[in-house]
């Protein structure tokens, strides 16, 4: 009978057995669990307020931070000794990083403070010296772009700068990359930069072409389709792959986006220009398609209805769109057709149009002010458009007259 009831006690432990492991709790007060315990200490309130205390004035006092900013980088991190952060700190001194980097940096990357400098920071500082680059570029880029230093430099940078060495042939010209894109070292060993440099190649791209996008990094980070359509577009409009023009339009198309591109085209045949002209113009000068809507239309209508120029003209030399119409283009013009209109200036030796208002500001001056100052010694002020009056503006090549009513200012 006693067997039969230890035998079913032991089948079926009572519900409030302490050994049972669904019922099993730790007592709420078992001090004799807590130095075995692997649960950090939760620091009160007044270690933490300490703490902050003190990080925010190390900050402040050693760092050179504002007190705002050394607030914010004192929630992000927990600095209970200056030991470490002042060894950081005399590391970056003495790899060329001044008071004006050390708070960009720190700011950017608070984790800095608490890395090793010995395992984490001076093997890579050690090489990127080592490959040439000058210790204040290092600076200035690594204070802007901390996250390098993030990377593993076995197998991320240096990786990138094998792969970039091999691409460009030197040091001196991956020291450059680094100094236009150092956030490059850490992001071309893998991912779209070969497959988009071995697209170019295929399609028959020079390398020096390509070395150039290489400074312009952001232009070979695009999805390879992407960067491919654009290159159908670049075939489309004429450009030659060997020049350096056609780099920089791979920039621009690139930053533009495939929408914006379009709109911008839009605007050009708007004010009268054909597919062809488009072309032309893009090859002649890829930074037109980067100028806004109203400039572009400022200056369109200016040059054609100011100053009688056909719009095909201005595609001949789309420079033209860049300038400032205020300050330089209608400045200029007002000059010459004051000098033609009282005979001062024969007409055919006017210069051309864009050699006129492409000319530096002394050389106008010059040219075409100091030299009259004596027969018209208003001019002067005309230029500055201190004075009002009315000017005729065919004295280039236009193919109609044109008079513009001159404002106190322009």
């Amino acid at each position: 009978m006693l067997a039969i009831f230890y035998r079913k006690g032991l089948r079926v432990p009572p519900k409030d057995c302490i050994f049972s492991p669904i019922q099993f709790r730790a007592p709420q007060n078992a001090d004799f669990l807590r130095p075995f315990s692997t649960k950090k200490k939760t620091p009160t309130v007044r270690e933490n307020a300490s703490d902050k205390s003190f990080a925010v004035s190390y900050l402040i006092n050693t760092w050179g931070l504002s007190e705002k900013d050394a607030v914010l980088v004192s929630t992000k991190i927990r600095l209970e000794s200056s030991e470490k952060p002042d060894a950081i700190l005399n590391l970056l001194r003495h790899y060329g990083f001044t008071h004006a980097h050390i708070p960009k940096l720190v700011k950017r990357w608070p984790q800095i403070l608490s890395s090793c400098p010995e395992q984490n920071l001076t093997p890579k500082l050690e090489f990127f010296q080592s490959i040439g680059i000058p210790l204040p570029v290092l600076a200035d880029k690594l204070s802007g772009e901390p996250s390098v230093l993030t990377r593993s430099l076995k197998h991320s940078i240096i990786p990138s700068y094998n792969y970039l060495k091999g691409l460009l042939k030197s040091d001196e010209r991956v020291a450059r990359v680094f100094s236009r894109a150092p956030n490059t070292f850490g992001r071309c060993s893998f991912g779209t930069l070969p497959s988009n440099v071995s697209m170019l190649r295929e399609r028959g791209v020079p390398l020096s072409s390509i070395v150039h996008m290489v400074n312009h990094l952001q232009t070979l980070h695009v999805g390879k389709q992407k960067l491919e359509a654009y290159v159908d577009l670049a075939v489309k409009m004429g450009f030659d792959f060997s020049t350096s023009t056609f780099a920089y339009a791979m920039k621009v198309f690139v930053e533009l986006g495939e929408s914006n591109m379009k709109r911008k085209m839009d605007i050009f045949k708007k004010c009268g220009w054909s597919d062809a002209d488009v072309a032309f113009a893009v090859r002649r000068s890829p930074s037109c398609m980067n100028l806004s809507e109203e400039k572009i239309m400022a200056n369109m209508s200016f040059l054609v209805k100011e100053l009688g120029f056909e719009p095909g003209d201005v595609a001949q030399y789309p420079v033209l769109l860049n300038l400032s119409l205020e300050r330089r283009m209608r400045p200029r013009c007002v000059v010459i057709g004051i000098l033609v209109e009282r005979g001062l200036l024969k007409r055919r030796k006017v210069s051309s149009l864009n050699t006129m208002l492409k000319i530096s500001e002394e050389d106008f001056l010059e040219k075409y002010v100091v030299k009259y100052e004596k027969d018209m010694p208003e001019l002067l002020d005309i230029y500055r458009g201190k004075l009002s009056l009315s000017v005729p503006l065919n004295c280039f090549r236009a193919k109609k007259s044109s008079v513009l009513t001159l404002k106190s200012s322009f």
